[in-house]
Formats: C-alpha cells, sequence, structure tokens
C-alpha cells in the first residue's frame, strides 16, 4: 500500500468518523427540539384553561355588579361549580407538574452528563477536522514536492 492510499484511507476514515458524530449530534438536536414544543403545546392548553377560568370570574363579577347575588342565585351556583371543577382540574395538573419536575430533575442530572459527552464529541469533531485539514495540507505539500 503506497502511503498515497494509506493517507487517503486514514482522511476517508476521518469523514467518516466526523459524518458519524454530526448525525448523532444532529438527532439529539431534534429529539431535544421536540421535547421542548411538546411542553410548549402543554403550556399552550394549560393557558387555555387558565383564560377559560378568568373568562368565567369576568361573568360571575358582571352578574354579581348588574344584578347582585340575590336575583340569579342558580345562575351563579353553577358558574361556581364549574369553575370548581376547573380549578380542581388546575390543581391535578399542578400536582402532575410537580411529580415531573422532581423527574426532570434527576434526568437534568443524566442531561448534564450527556451535555459533557456532547461537548467531548464536538472536541473530537474539531480534532478530526483537524487530522483532515493536516492530511490534506501534507497530500498537498507532497503533490508539490513531486511536480
Amino acid at each position: 500500500m503506497t502511503v498515497q492510499m494509506w493517507e487517503q484511507k486514514d482522511l476517508q476514515e476521518n469523514i467518516e468518523n466526523l459524518h458519524g458524530a454530526i448525525k448523532e449530534q444532529q438527532q439529539l438536536a431534534e429529539q431535544a427540539l421536540q421535547q421542548t414544543l411538546q411542553k410548549a403545546a402543554a403550556l399552550q392548553a394549560q393557558l387555555q384553561k387558565i383564560k377559560a377560568m378568568h373568562a368565567q370570574v369576568l361573568a360571575m363579577q358582571e352578574v354579581l355588579e348588574e344584578q347582585g347575588p340575590r336575583n340569579n342565585p342558580q345562575f351563579l351556583l353553577e358558574m361556581v361549580k364549574q369553575l370548581a371543577n376547573s380549578v380542581q382540574e388546575q390543581q391535578e395538573d399542578s400536582q402532575k407538574q410537580v411529580t415531573q419536575a422532581l423527574q426532570l430533575a434527576v434526568s437534568a442530572l443524566s442531561e448534564s452528563q450527556g451535555a459533557l459527552s456532547e461537548n467531548r464529541c464536538f472536541s473530537q469533531m474539531a480534532q478530526m477536522v483537524k487530522e483532515c485539514e493536516i492530511m490534506m495540507q501534507q497530500n498537498h505539500t507532497h503533490q508539490n514536492h513531486i511536480h
């Protein structure tokens, strides 16, 4: 095997390793984005529920101001029951969020390990790119000496 073939094989291997490392980082970034989008969708749903509760309270205030509590007690009672159900649902959701937050805190430790690993991976990529650059420069220099 000639020196040039050996260098080409090394260069090709470095580029393949670099491709694999970049593809892995792309997949990790896509997963993180998907998780962020899911969290945003959940927060959007929660916001809509809170806005609905706010609208219920405003409607109750309006009835109280216009009619007083005695003129339409059944309507107010129904509104209070609906609001109580909404608040209970939000409380249950909040309890689930507390549990999830604790689970996320534990997984955050794991994610920090992942981030450290990612950092090492990018350092390795930088080294691979540098090695490719050196090989290309050496090959270019070697080609110039031959001609």
